[in-house]
């Protein structure tokens, strides 16, 4: 464990670095007595730092600038423990909140104190981390999710946050979409978006989503959406995320359906009811001309008549079969 102590009184230095070494043996420790050779360390030395110890009264820097450019000039993962007289308790508390890992008062020190305060802040800070990675995660499962993602603060339902395909699919920039509440993209239906809507309802599962809702585009177009709603902490406040599925496809595929549905009963009723007649027709004409020796030539030529107008009459009716069980790519 490499630890780097900032501090220009002697004394100070000689009792840290005695209860570092009582606590840990094999500590390598460092030493500036500036702002100044510190940075001149930290821009010569190869060596890891694993923690820094600060005095925030230094000849040539002080109070908490002086903790702002240190924590510049090391990485995020290293923990810098603040020392403190006891004038200056209330300069300790606002270190913390200016992202110090801890502070000590010079007078408390013994190395049992010492000790824990290093180990608590080498694991703090890796507690610190691992959120910080997790909270990245996060973000970058927001951003990067192909259905659009809304967060609305809690009871105002304002939209605080939203991601990049909500963007793409409401039509709006960043800017312009956070001045918006959840109500400025729900559209009022005319009479054939109900019934669109009310289709919708009833052949979507009720279980798939939270509601079902018209909503519109910066430009009105209409959208149905299905919502799943859950209950989140948004820096540390009560609000709402909203994940909306588009659901024009599914509409589309259900009206392909529906279509071909259609057709299909058009094509069945055409079997059983257009084709039956002319085909009935020509059974019963096949069967008289079987005994045609019996049968005059006017008969015969209109029984001939009669069944090549019946076959025509098939052939049409077939044809018409054709066309409706024909796919067309557009449906």
């Amino acid at each position: 464990m490499h630890v780097v102590l900032v501090e220009d009184n002697p004394g100070d230095v000689v009792l840290i670095t005695e209860y570092l070494r009582f606590s840990f043996p094999d500590i390598i420790l460092s030493q500036a007595a500036t702002f100044l050779e510190f940075k001149a360390q930290i821009k010569s030395k190869k060596t890891k730092i694993d923690l820094v110890f600060l005095d925030l009264i230094l000849p040539d820097h002080q109070d908490i600038a002086l903790l702002d450019a240190v924590i510049q000039l090391v990485t995020r993962s290293v923990p810098v423990v603040i020392l403190t007289g006891n004038s200056n308790e209330a300069l300790g508390l606002q270190s913390l909140q200016s992202g110090a890992a801890d502070y000590l008062n010079k007078n408390d020190m013994n190395p049992y104190v010492l000790k824990r305060c290093v180990m608590y802040a080498l694991e703090r800070k890796k507690t610190i981390m691992r959120l910080e990675e997790s909270n990245q995660w996060q973000t970058l499962l927001f951003e990067q999710s192909p259905l659009p993602m809304i967060v609305l603060s809690g009871k105002k339902q304002q939209i605080i946050h939203a991601n990049t395909a909500a963007l793409e699919t409401y039509g709006y920039t960043k800017e312009a979409f956070l001045q918006l509440h959840l109500t400025d993209l729900v559209g009022v239906p005319d009479g054939n978006e109900q019934l669109t809507l009310h289709t919708v309802l009833d052949l979507i599962p009720k279980t798939e989503f939270n509601g079902i809702y018209i909503h519109r585009t910066r430009l009105g177009k209409v959208l149905y959406m299905g919502i799943k709603e859950r209950s989140i902490s948004y820096h540390h406040k009560s609000a709402k995320i909203l994940v909306a599925t588009n659901l024009g496809e599914r509409l589309q595929y259900i009206e392909e359906i529906y279509l071909q549905n259609k057709k299909f009963k058009e094509i069945a009723w055409l079997q059983s009811h257009v084709v039956r007649a002319p085909l009935s027709r020509i059974m019963g004409l096949v069967t008289l001309l079987k005994d045609r020796e019996h049968l005059s030539e006017k008969e015969n030529h209109y029984f001939f008549e009669s069944l090549l107008a019946s076959a025509h009459e098939m052939d049409a009716i077939l044809h018409e079969i054709t066309e409706k069980s024909r796919f067309y790519p557009d449906f």
